[in-house]
C-alpha cells in the first residue's frame, strides 16, 4: 500500500506553508498543524506540549515535515528561554510521534551550526555553532540521530528566501529586506562592511529537498544551498541589476558572534536528493515578480 498521508508542521510559515503547496499539488494527503493565535488553549497547536500531536496518533501519518520550530538567532535573542525549550520539547514531542507512527521525519536544521568554520562547510564536518540558535539546532540532530526506530533527514538550510518569506517580517533573511527596501527606492541597510559572505537558495529549491528527502533512502544531515558564494555587496549588486537601479547602501555596525561566512558544499544535496538549485539572479527576478504582483 502506498505511503501517501503526510503532517506539515509550521504550516503556515514560511517554508512550511510552500511544502503544504507542494505536497497538495502532488496529490498527498496532508495534515497541517500550526499555533493559532486566536484560540483558548494554544497547548492543542504548540508541539512544546503533548497534547499537540496526541491526536495524530491514530492519523497513520507516513511522513513528518517538522517546520514549526523558532527560525533564527534574533528569536533566540529576544526571547532565549522560551526558544531554547519550544525547540528542544517541540522536537522531542514530534520524535515520539514519528516513532509512534512509524514515519520518516523530514526537518530543517540550519547553515547556523557550523559557525565559523572554514567553507564551504561539509556535513562531514565536527560543528562548532557560536550563537544559541545553532546550538539548539545541533541538540535537535543529535537527538534525532540517537532515536534509532525513527527513519529522519535534517537539512541544514543557508540562506532560504522567496515567495512567502514577506510573513516573516523583521525575521526575513537579508535578501527580502535588501530587494523590499530597493524597490521602494530605500538604501538598504548592511551590518559590517558588506564582505560577510551568504549562500542564497530559492525557496523553491528547498521545498524541493524536502519533498526528495521523502522517498530518499538517506537518513542523516544535508545542506541544502547552492555552493555559491555572495557578499552583502553582491546581493546589493545582483538586485540593482535586476531592478536596473543604481542604490549604494548603508554601513551600520554588526553584532558580536556574527557569522561571517556561510556557504555549503553542496554535494552531498546533488548526489543524494539530486537538487539542481537556481542562480541568485533567476531567484530575486521570480521573488521581484511575486512582489509587484502581491503589493498590499
Amino acid at each position: 500500500m502506498a505511503r501517501n498521508n503526510c503532517l506539515v508542521i509550521g504550516s503556515k510559515g514560511f517554508i512550511g506553508s510552500a511544502i503544504k503547496t507542494r505536497l497538495e499539488s502532488l496529490e498527498y494527503n496532508v495534515l497541517d498543524l500550526d499555533i493559532r493565535e486566536d484560540l483558548e488553549k494554544p497547548e492543542f497547536y504548540d508541539v512544546e506540549y503533548t497534547s499537540s500531536i496526541v491526536r495524530f496518533l491514530d492519523a497513520n501519518i507516513d511522513y513528518i515535515f517538522h517546520f514549526g520550530s523558532p527560525c533564527s538567532v534574533l528569536q533566540f535573542n529576544e526571547n532565549p528561554n522560551k526558544m531554547v525549550q519550544n525547540t528542544i520539547l517541540g522536537f522531542q514531542n514530534v520524535l515520539k510521534l514519528a516513532r509512534l507512527s512509524k514515519a520518516k521525519l523530514i526537518y530543517p536544521s540550519s547553515g547556523n551550526i557550523y559557525g565559523e568554520l572554514p567553507t564551504p562547510h561539509s556535513e562531514i564536518a565536527v560543528v562548532k555553532p557560536n550563537n544559541l540558535y545553532g546550538t539548539c539546532k545541533n541538540i535537535c540532530e543529535h537527538m534525532a540521530q540517537n532515536e534509532n526506530k525513527v527513519v529522519s533527514c535534517g537539512l541544514r538550510i543557508f540562506t532560504g528566501y522567496g515567495p512567502g518569506e514577506e510573513k516573516k517580517g523583521k525575521l526575513a533573511s537579508v535578501v527580502y529586506h535588501f530587494l523590499n527596501d530597493m524597490m521602494n527606492d530605500k538604501k538598504p541597510v548592511i551590518w559590517g562592511d558588506g564582505n560577510q559572505e551568504r549562500d542564497c537558495v530559492y525557496i523553491d529549491d528547498v521545498v524541493d529537498a524536502a519533498v526528495k528527502a521523502m522517498k530518499t533512502k538517506y537518513s542523516s544531515v544535508c545542506n541544502v544551498g547552492t555552493g555559491i558564494t555572495y557578499t552583502y555587496n553582491d546581493i546589493i549588486g545582483e538586485i540593482n541589476s535586476v531592478l536596473n537601479k543604481n542604490i549604494e547602501p548603508i554601513y551600520i555596525k554588526k553584532p558580536k558572534n556574527y557569522v561571517d561566512r556561510a556557504v555549503a558544499d553542496v554535494t552531498w544535496m546533488r548526489q543524494f536528493l539530486g537538487i539542481r538549485p537556481i542562480c541568485l539572479y533567476r531567484g530575486l527576478q521570480k521573488f521581484k515578480e511575486y512582489l509587484e504582483t502581491n503589493e498590499n
